[in-house]
């Protein structure tokens, strides 16, 4: 039998075709097979799929800004409107549910729907550039819990350039407005959902370890959101018909794209590329949602955030290019087992 490979090839020369990894995409057996594999394609498409989900994550906060219905209405009609997309396609899948992977995915529920109601909550009491320099800190906590926990191990490049990605970042918002009903408020609002994204990407990673199909995942994330926002939006006293004309368009595109297709394309990635990676990639998030803002909204952007944009364009950029596998992890075989 072939030995356990314990380290990734430090060469393309010596090993071409695949590296070892703990993606959630290959398991270990019991009786000393080897670590998980992910082939150079998988890694490939788990990069594609981050940088195409954080673009459209980018168009969450602008798009919900611009609807004139209260956030917990919007989350109401954004919850129906992605379940039904959702059910529809795994109808069409014909792939059983599996008893596993919906109570793996229970903790998805209750996470999910607090996450969205401080996400487009915050959103309201101040702007959106600031809520979203709050989320540009989570690869300072989400990298050091995953090598804690995941033994992942990030090249030294991600971790210098997310390190850059964050100031430039901090360049986009410190210099911005402070637009908002409630800044202080809103700020202590995101300090809370950033904790909270953290867990929730932390928990992705182990899920996926585990080979939780995604769409059931997604499926129970979204039924506990609708589920918890609904309930409080009835104890509130909000009216759900308060949602009227174009702003059913804007409602359906954040169910659908940033929704549905940004947090699955998310959660499918980290079956094949680190959570500490794909946090730093994330980092574009705030650039994308300020231009937007800046584009729809018309919040401003000066010379120095400008800068602050093409510096976190560009270091993202280069940790997309130049990323690296990382060592197996023992504690993400445990994981799955």
């Amino acid at each position: 039998m072939t030995a356990r490979l314990t380290c990734v090839a430090t060469s393309a020369a010596s090993y071409p075709l695949v590296i070892r990894t703990h993606s959630g995409n290959n398991s270990a057996t019991d009786g000393g097979s080897s670590l998980p594999i992910t082939t150079r394609h998988e890694r490939a498409l788990g990069l594609t799929a981050v940088c195409a989900g954080t673009v459209l994550w980018g168009s969450a906060a602008p798009l919900g800004k611009a609807v004139d219905a209260p956030p917990l209405v919007l989350l109401v009609w954004r919850q129906v409107i992605a379940l039904t997309v959702l059910v529809l396609f795994m109808a069409l899948r014909r792939k059983p549910l599996r008893r596993e992977d919906v109570r793996a995915s229970r903790f998805a529920a209750v996470m999910f729907g607090v996450h969205l109601i401080g996400f487009f909550g915050a959103a309201r009491l101040t702007s959106v550039a600031v809520v979203l320099l709050i989320y540009a800190l989570a690869p300072v906590f989400i990298i050091p819990i995953a090598a804690l926990l995941l033994h992942e191990r990030p090249a030294r490049t991600v971790v210098v350039l997310g390190a850059v990605a964050i100031v430039g970042v901090a360049l986009v918002v410190t210099t911005g407005t402070t637009q908002g009903s409630n800044p202080a408020l809103g700020l202590v609002v995101s300090i809370g959902n950033l904790a909270l994204w953290v867990l929730w990407s932390l928990t992705i990673k182990g899920a996926r370890i585990r080979r939780v199909d995604t769409a059931t995942w997604m499926l129970c994330a979204n039924v506990g959101a609708l589920v918890l926002i609904l309930t409080v939006a009835i104890v509130v006293g909000e009216d759900l018909g308060e949602v009227h004309g174009a702003d059913w368009l804007r409602v359906a595109a954040l169910a659908v794209g940033p929704g549905l297709v940004g947090h699955g394309l998310n959660t499918w990635a980290l079956g094949h590329v680190d959570v500490g990676l794909a946090s730093v990639i994330g980092l574009g998030e705030p650039v994308l949602a300020a231009l937007g803002a800046a584009l729809f909204l018309s919040e401003p952007l000066g010379p120095v955030q400008v800068a602050g944009i093409a510096i976190v364009i560009a270091a993202v950029a280069v940790v997309v290019a130049r990323s690296t596998r990382t060592v197996p992890a023992p504690l993400a075989v445990q994981f799955r087992n």
